[in-house]
């Protein structure tokens, strides 16, 4: 008897999972579509230059959908708009949270493996002060016979 009820409950139990399931997986289409939604509106801002506007956008999508992408999309927006503490943070949240790929280890090539405020600032990267690479090399001239 009490083989009978333990088997009633595990397939109620499978039941109700099941259906749950179904429910989620309803909710995680719809929470892509509200995030693309959000991407878009997203995009508009940071192309218009409304920086503050676009992470806001891009932090609601990221809500929606844990894509690290959206991480380096709000850092991007941060550092448009002249917010570098705020950028650095979410540079090392997507680096933290970020697929292991091609990507990221670019990314982290490029940066020297420094990670601060300073380092990010929109400048012309300096002049190298080695004296051979800027002293002008002569042309050669050609002796045509």
């Amino acid at each position: 008897m009490r083989f009978v009820v333990v088997m009633a409950l595990v397939q109620v139990m499978g039941t109700v999972s099941a259906a749950q399931a179904a429910g989620s997986e309803d909710s995680a289409e719809g929470n892509k579509v509200a995030a693309r939604a959000e991407w878009r509106q997203a995009n508009v801002a940071y192309n218009l230059g409304h920086y503050d506007e676009a992470a806001k956008h891009f932090e609601a999508a990221y809500t929606l959908v844990q894509d690290s992408a959206f991480l380096f999309n709000i850092a991007q927006s941060y550092r448009m708009g002249g917010k570098l503490d705020q950028a650095l943070d979410r540079y090392r949240a997507f680096l933290r949270t970020g697929r292991a790929d091609a990507r990221i280890a670019t990314w982290r090539e490029a940066r020297g493996g420094k990670s601060s405020a300073s380092s990010m600032r929109r400048r012309n990267p300096r002049p190298s002060r080695h004296p051979r690479l800027h002293q002008s090399r002569k042309p050669r001239r050609l002796l045509l016979r």
